[in-house]
């Protein structure tokens, strides 16, 4: 129902087109201009019938300031006056009223007139809100193209759908060939389109998830039925052009990448079963040679020449041995298959261990050895022997390798681990060898690495110790770190 509001300081008046006007309309009435806009201004009424001659604030001072307000001035006003003269006519035309309505009232000729105005009223606001609808719904529409023209310059697979239902929305170009689409789509469901013979939306559809968590992209894998490739996907919940979320999914194919992945595990267990068979064949006749040659070398009758050449081939076999052994072992870790296995063990058994077998090294070498064992440690820790001899061990035999003279130092301590409910055994061990630079020192973990003098010099090992010592201290959830500086 439409408002009108009656303004005239003649309470006759306005009782009288109150009941013209009563039955058809929402009334207001105001008996000022000053009432008049204040109630304009909190009604915003459709029509305003406003006398002219009222004391105070005419008709026109009160459409004036109407015409100034942002609220009201495009609310159409008629004016009320007993005297319709061409002079009031044209003065009230100018002051931007779209009529006069005359005195004394004629109820046929206001009733019709107030009816045409708001008929004109409405149908204008009709215009206004169709206008504005087809404004928006041009606006929707660029929005949506542009939308789509982004999407379809994307490297991937994308779909849009009603969250509800799975019906397509949109299919971007890469998709459309990938799956070879060439019938229309919109109104057709994901689930008819990229599974095979399912009739209604999916058990593991995306949905299901971003229902429960919409703003948490869900990503996931699947092996498609109709086309046999893997995908990698990573749906959403999306504001879709004309306000509605919509669900988009972002499709890869990883079809290659996985096969990759899984030729390169292939590759490497075949290489682990390699490693593992020819160490075994070639660890059997190595231990045959180095006991003969250590016994050979206690035979004191043999000439000085043979003794030197078993020497020699006892060396050789030790560090042929010792690379084999380093093979496997970086090829455990590689595959997962080195297990840490705690047990009770002998501090200074361990020590004493890694010590003589290391000290044999020195040789004729002007070298002091110095060892210093706290006496706090105890006796007994808790870990695995096996694995921390065979760090210590690295740690000792790289030390000799690269020191010419001076010292080596192997310092053991205990500490408690950053929780507190743990003991922490360490290892520090200095030399006073060639030195490291700073490079030397970033490169010092990496696989296959050796420098300096023993590396240019010497032919032993082939630089994975460190790799397998840095890889043994982090299974054992330990640290390692390096000081050094070149010729200190």
């Amino acid at each position: 129902m439409s408002r009108l509001l009656i303004v005239d300081d003649e309470e006759a008046n306005l009782q009288e087109l109150s009941e013209i006007l009563g039955s058809e309309y929402e009334l207001y009435t105001a008996s000022s201009g000053v009432a008049a806009i204040d109630t304009a201004e909190r009604i915003l009424p459709d029509l305003i019938l406003l006398d002219i001659l009222m004391p105070e604030m005419s008709g026109f001072e009160a459409i004036s300031a109407l015409k100034e307000s942002e609220a009201t001035r495009d609310i159409p006003v008629v004016f009320i006056t007993g005297y319709t003269n061409a002079e009031n006519m044209d003065i009230g035309l100018k002051y931007g009223a779209v009529d006069c309505i005359g005195k004394p009232f004629i109820p046929s000729i206001i009733k019709h007139r107030v009816q045409n105005y708001v008929q004109m009223i409405n149908h204008f606001r009709e215009l206004q809100a169709n206008k504005e609808k087809n404004r928006e719904a041009e606006e929707a529409q660029r929005n949506s193209n542009m939308l789509k023209n982004i999407l379809n310059t994307i490297d991937a697979m994308i779909y849009v759908t009603v969250p509800d239902t799975g019906e397509l929305l949109f299919v971007n170009e890469n998709m459309k060939r990938h799956f070879n689409i060439k019938n229309e789509y919109i109104g057709r469901f994901c689930y008819q389109i990229f599974q095979r013979g399912l009739t209604k939306r999916c058990s593991f559809c995306p949905c299901h998830q971003l229902d429960k968590e919409p703003d948490t992209p869900v990503v996931w894998t699947e092996r498609n039925p109709l086309t046999g490739r893997v995908y990698r996907n990573t749906d959403s919940y999306i504001e879709w052009p004309g306000g509605k979320t919509a669900h988009l999914q972002y499709s890869v194919d990883v079809t290659e990448l996985i096969n990759t992945k899984e030729q390169a595990v292939n590759a490497n267990e075949a290489k682990n079963r390699f490693l593992a068979t020819m160490s075994h064949e070639i660890r059997t006749p190595m231990n045959a040679i180095l006991g003969i040659t250590e016994i050979q070398l206690h035979n004191e009758t043999l000439p000085l020449t043979v003794q030197e050449g078993l020497v020699k081939i006892h060396d050789a076999g030790y560090t042929l041995l010792h690379i084999i052994n380093d093979m496997l072992d970086l090829s455990k870790i590689e595959a997962g298959k080195m297990n840490v296995n705690p047990v009770k063990y002998d501090v200074p058994s361990l020590i004493n261990d890694a010590v003589h077998l290391n000290i044999l090294r020195l040789g004729s070498k002007p070298i002091s050895f110095q060892l210093e064992v706290d006496e706090k440690i105890p006796s007994e820790l808790y870990g695995d022997e096996l694995r921390i001899k065979q760090i210590l061990n690295n740690l000792l035999s790289n030390a000799f390798k690269y020191t010419e003279r001076g010292v080596i130092a192997l310092s053991v301590m205990a500490g408690l681990s950053p929780n507190q409910s743990e003991v922490e055994l360490i290892l520090r061990v200095s030399d006073t060898g060639q030195g490291m630079t700073e490079t030397q020192i970033e490169n010092l973990f990496e696989e296959y690495t050796q420098f300096g003098i023993a590396a240019s010099q010497k032919n032993e090992g082939v630089g994975l110790g460190m790799s397998i010592v840095q890889r043994l201290v982090n299974m054992m959830n330990g640290r390692i770190t390096v000081e050094s500086e070149p010729g200190v």
